[in-house]
Order: structure tokens, then sequence, then C-alpha cells
């Protein structure tokens, strides 16, 4: 199995089996941040990641994996790996954005949306998990905005409060500042101490 960064140098170089195995392998993560972005509604993020997927193939021949590549230590094809993802999630990003200033719509919550959700567990736990999994999602849709985009970027895609940053376009402090109020509005929406 070929490391990402492999992937994306052979994708490059017109492979078209190496970019189908690397869009493949982004399909979920791309997927589930569109989802969280688009207020789990799964036929929006079904839609719109199909749409950054035709926008990475459409412009795979302008992405340059040394302009957004991480210290110079990394090994090429980690970097080439780093700097798709970045570009990846910003292509992601900046389609959520583009839509939502299109229609501004209200966005509501559905349970039975079809987002990719945690495997089920004993009824009991299954239906105490759900509640709390309902009233997190509830309190992360009434988050600002901006607060609930670097939330999504850390938890769920796994990005670098540098990365996000990045991808923000924002300094650093602001977007580790968003982290820390959307932590905090969680804990005071959530009513949990600490």
């Amino acid at each position: 199995m070929l490391q990402t960064g492999d992937l994306v140098n052979q994708a490059i170089q017109g492979d078209r089996e190496a970019l189908e195995a690397l869009l493949g392998r982004y399909q979920r993560p791309v997927l589930s941040f569109v989802c969280r972005m688009t207020g789990r509604q799964a036929a929006l993020a079904e839609d719109l990641t199909q749409d950054v997927f035709l926008r990475v193939v459409a412009n795979l021949d302008r992405f340059d994996p040394g302009k957004l590549a991480g210290p110079e230590e990394e090994a090429a094809s980690v970097r080439a790996a780093r700097a798709f993802e970045k570009w990846l999630f910003t292509i992601a990003r900046n389609r959520v954005r583009d839509h939502w200033r299109a229609v501004r719509p209200e966005v509501p919550l559905d349970e039975e949306t079809g987002c990719p959700a945690a495997p089920e567990q004993d009824p009991a736990g299954a239906i105490e998990e759900a509640e709390r999994g309902k009233a997190l999602a509830d309190a992360i849709e009434r988050l600002p905005h901006a607060q609930r985009e670097v939330l999504t970027m850390r938890i769920h895609s796994g990005l670098s409060f540098a990365e996000i940053a990045e991808t923000m376009k924002a300094p650093l402090g602001t977007s580790l500042a968003r982290m820390r109020y959307a932590l905090m509005n969680l804990k005071k929406m959530l009513g949990t101490g600490a």
C-alpha cells in the first residue's frame, strides 16, 4: 500500500489510478468535515463533497506540494501528503463557504441525515450516547461560525492549529482563541464544569 505522499506525487504526474486511490482515501474525512460544516445535512454534504473532488481533479495540475510544505527535515512524501491535505481541506472549506454565501438558509438539524456516525453499542448505552451526541451536535451548531469551523478542523479533521491558521488565512493566535472560546461556549451550553 502506497503512502499518501507517494500517491500525491504520482497523481500530479498523471497517474489516474493513484488519483483514484488518493481521492478514495480522503472521501470519508472530507465528507465528514463538510457534513459538520453544513449542519449535518447529508444530501447537501454529499453534493458539496462531490464538487470538492471535481475541483481537486480540475486543478491538480496547479497544485504545488512545495508551496504548502512543512519543515524541511520531513521526508518529501510526508511534506507532499501534508500539503495535499491542507490544499484539499481549504478547497472543502471554501466550497462550503461559497454555498452558504449563495443560499444563506436556516440550518436544521436532522437525526436521520445519514452522516457518518459512531458504531452502535448496547441498547441502553446507545440511547444515552445518542442523547449526549445530539446535545453536543446542537451545541456545536449554536457556536458562532468561526468557532465551529476551528473546532471542526481541529477535532474532526485532525489539523494542527498552525494548519488551521494557514487554511483560514488567520494568525495562529486567532485560531487558538477561537478554539478556546468554542470550548468555553460548549461547556456553558452543555452545563459541564472544569
